[in-house]
């Protein structure tokens, strides 16, 4: 069993992968595939490898994948996480949605730390007691306005 064995035994190419993991999770993360002889290939650009069918036909293999993420509305950027086929391959599944759902916290964390509402600013204002509260408040949990959920930037 390869990572690309993996890989295929639930979808047809690359992208169909990072597309579906991009579509399904809250953060859309970045998917990307170490591929022998071609290097790093991220997000749409793994449509260029055709489908997994295609890659084996031509010999190639996968021989890591990385996840990151960057948050809308702010310039931070939740490093990637790589993994090897010999780190992952005692629970592949487990392993690559475990590290789907870490980018996924990380980015959810980020949000929450910097796209507070105007509701969610008036309410630390007074909580904080200063007035020096701008765009990029934390949100609020339990915000009337946004639901505490945040706006996007």
């Amino acid at each position: 069993m390869t990572l690309l064995d993996t890989l295929s035994e639930r979808y047809e190419s690359p992208r169909e992968f990072y597309r579906a993991k991009y579509k399904y999770t809250d953060c859309g993360p970045s998917v990307g595939l170490l591929v022998q002889g071609r290097g790093w290939l991220w997000c749409d650009r793994l449509r260029d490898l055709g489908t997994f069918a295609d890659m084996r036909a031509r010999g190639e293999t996968v021989e890591a994948l990385a996840v990151s993420s960057i948050v809308e509305g702010t310039d931070a950027e939740v490093p990637a996480i790589e993994a090897t086929w010999e780190e992952i391959q005692a629970d592949p599944w487990g392993r690559i949605d475990s590290i789907v759902a870490e980018i996924d916290r990380e980015a959810q964390a980020i949000w929450d730390d910097t796209h507070g509402c105007d509701a969610c600013a008036a309410h630390w204002r007074e909580e904080w007691g200063h007035e020096d509260i701008e765009a990029g408040c934390p949100v609020w949990s339990e915000c009337p306005e946004c639901d505490g959920d945040g706006i996007a930037i």
